[in-house]
């Protein structure tokens, strides 16, 4: 009788064969993200795709170097280069983010080509070799939407001479685009286009969401969620991989629809590549506690954890621990524990996407956290930000 595989394989994440988890290595408060890694591996063996992602923008070599060696047993080891936000960038969100305390250290950000330059491609793609990448994200960056036909030709000849420097090696395609290129027709057929007519086999899309209500909510625009869905199923059709990095529940939303993994972390930004709101405070006045929250995999919502105390307790709330939370339990809220127990939580949450229909899987969880709410009394109902109203558009979705 042969072992069980501790994970799948690179091999069997890039065929598409399991769902794959990746966890996105947060600036802050994630020196023990490691321990998520190895946990979702222990308990879900060759039915998981687990990957790890740390950006490469804001660190030097040697941070990254530190972590990805640290999970080598990790298949999917990525460092973004993060080129959306490359300081010759035409995002723009570069308006509303600050800057790293420390200039960035890899010498590609000195310069942005506007065409097809090999060298600096080149780099691109071995300093991300260099730092312990398992697999390269070629050499793109934002798409824009003006002359949105001519600004995704000019970044598919970049993918394409990344694919000629990469060789036979795996590579993601990596595009950072608006919201518009789900939600418009003609931006999206262009990119349905192209999934469509590249060789390209793995793409790794991060879209561009509006502002969200709450920093830790989950995405209920429903002509955006469309848009996901007639990307997933099209790649799924197609025989092609989407991935779908910072896209929190969203992407595992997109699992029953056929993309094949996503991308979370701790932090909010993580959860969520969305726009923010530039927030100021008078000079000389300390930050404000943050709130403590924890994240409820029954009801599929980060809530205040007074609220997700009183909610655990009553009937037929079914309590997903992590031994995050039990560390919780047994003392009290504490930030960093807190997102690793999210992190858990939602990779094991993509674990059970396993089974053959993931549609059924992710549905019966919806509908299930539904009828619980519902049947709840209105003074026991959760309210404000730790309402999870995404579910009731959620539940709407294409079946």
């Amino acid at each position: 009788m042969t072992d069980l595989p501790r994970t799948a394989s690179l091999g069997r994440i890039l065929r598409g064969k399991v769902p794959t988890f990746i966890a996105q290595r947060s600036a802050q408060l994630s020196q023990r993200l490691p321990e998520v890694l190895t946990t979702l591996m222990d308990d879900h063996g060759g039915k998981l795709g687990v990957g790890t992602s740390m950006k490469m923008w804001g660190a030097s070599p040697k941070t990254i170097s530190e972590y990805l060696g640290s999970v080598e047993e990790v298949p999917l080891r990525l460092a973004d280069p993060m080129l959306y936000r490359h300081p010759n960038s035409a995002w723009p969100g570069m308006e509303s983010i600050d800057e790293p305390k420390k200039p960035p250290t890899f010498e590609f950000y000195n310069q942005l080509p506007t065409g097809v330059d090999r060298n600096w491609i080149s780099n691109v793609i071995q300093a991300q070799y260099d730092v312990g990448a398992s697999l390269a994200l070629s050499a793109t960056g934002w798409v824009g939407t003006t002359n949105a036909a001519a600004a995704l030709d000019a970044t598919m000849a970049i993918v394409r001479e990344s694919r000629d420097i990469v060789n036979e090696k795996p590579m993601f395609v990596n595009l950072t685009m608006d919201k518009e290129w789900l939600i418009d027709r003609e931006l999206r057929n262009l990119l349905l286009r192209e999934l469509v007519e590249s060789n390209e086999k793995h793409w790794y899309l991060r879209f561009w969401w509006p502002e969200m209500k709450n920093s830790y909510g989950q995405l209920s625009d429903a002509d955006i969620l469309r848009g996901y869905i007639s990307l997933s199923s099209t790649a799924a059709v197609e025989g092609k991989r989407l991935f779908l990095p910072n896209s929190g529940l969203t992407g595992w939303l997109m699992g029953g629809y056929g993309a094949i993994g996503f991308s979370t972390g701790a932090s909010a930004s993580d959860q969520a590549f969305a726009r923010q709101r530039r927030m100021g405070r008078q000079k000389g006045r300390p930050a404000p506690q943050p709130t403590p929250r924890i994240f409820d995999r029954f009801l599929l919502h980060t809530m205040d954890h007074s609220v997700f105390e009183r909610l655990r307790v009553l009937p037929a709330h079914r309590n997903s621990s992590t031994r995050f939370l039990t560390e919780i339990d047994g003392g009290s809220h504490d930030r960093e524990l807190a997102g690793l127990h999210y992190v858990n939580a939602v990779g094991d949450m993509q674990g059970k996407m396993a089974a053959a229909d993931r549609r059924v899987v992710s549905q019966r969880a919806i509908n299930r956290a539904v009828r619980w709410l519902d049947g709840l009394g209105d003074v026991d109902k959760p309210t404000g930000a730790s309402n999870p109203g995404h579910l009731a558009t959620w539940r709407e979705l294409p079946k």
